[in-house]
């Protein structure tokens, strides 16, 4: 899937081997006004995804040594080297691009990239198979998926275990938007059936296709005395894309609060 954005929301496209881009934005608020409601739109920072950092960073030379363009979307620049990524210049975009670091092999994967569209850019997201073998070292092949999200990634990453320990996904945000909109583009893949490839057992098929979606969630959270946190639901959107699309714009999705149980 490809996207671009245009307002205070999470986008999250998917391409399974797709190209594209998606422009998101939040239909932040209806202003009521004498005799009109005004709608206004607010575009998250570099959510117009037209500008990108390029981290090139070099694999250990033991699987080759190559240097591999590592994206970000953030403010435009180029980085050398394996440096562990936190967002720059105020972007709240993180991706499932990371460099990982296992048994000290240090190995990249990309999944998202920066891909032309008219004047501009959007974000492309793909889905591939990413292999790392080193004899008597390591031997594995992982799934990895495009995902595009606001929130930041804890680099390096050492194996494939609880991937959600390693995501800090959203980022503080005090509106109470009532939609969001962006372009897309998918192109599905053919395969009938899923792949499940963690890196630790075979790979094997799993029943159903892989479709992308897109998710929006808007929490209140709060942590008491003793550490815990806890996390209150307050806005919804969810959905999931089951055919191929060529370039659909300003797809607009509304965002659901209180009690959508029949929803």
């Amino acid at each position: 899937m490809v996207m671009k954005t245009v307002s205070p929301s999470v986008c999250r496209h998917a391409w399974r081997r797709t190209a594209g881009r998606a422009l998101c934005t939040l239909l932040a608020c209806a202003t009521c006004l004498p005799g009109a409601a005004q709608e206004r739109f607010e575009l998250l920072p570099f959510g117009d995804m037209d500008h990108w950092i390029n981290r090139r960073i070099p694999e250990s030379g033991i699987i080759g040594g190559n240097v591999r363009s590592v994206y970000a979307v953030g403010p435009r620049q180029t980085v050398e080297g394996a440096v562990p990524y936190t967002p720059e210049g105020g972007s709240p975009w993180a991706t499932s691009n990371v460099m990982a670091k296992v048994v000290g092999i240090i190995k990249t994967n990309t999944s998202v990239f920066p891909e032309r569209r008219d004047t501009g850019f959007c974000a492309r997201l793909d889905t591939h198979l990413e292999t790392i073998r080193v004899l008597g070292l390591v031997d594995m092949t992982v799934l990895a998926a495009g995902s595009l999200f606001l929130g930041e990634v804890h680099e390096p990453i050492k194996n494939t275990k609880t991937p959600n320990a390693k995501l800090a996904v959203g980022i503080p945000f005090t509106q109470r938007p009532k939609a969001l909109r962006f372009d897309y583009k998918i192109r599905l893949s053919d395969r009938p059936q899923r792949l499940r490839a963690t890196g630790f057992s075979r790979i094997t098929d799993v029943p159903g296709r892989d479709y992308p979606t897109c998710v929006l969630l808007l929490q209140k959270r709060w942590e008491d005395a003793e550490g815990n946190i806890y996390a209150k639901r307050i806005g919804t959107f969810v959905h999931y894309y089951h055919q191929s699309t060529d370039w659909q714009t300003k797809a607009t999705y509304p965002i659901h609060y209180g009690d959508i149980t029949r929803e």
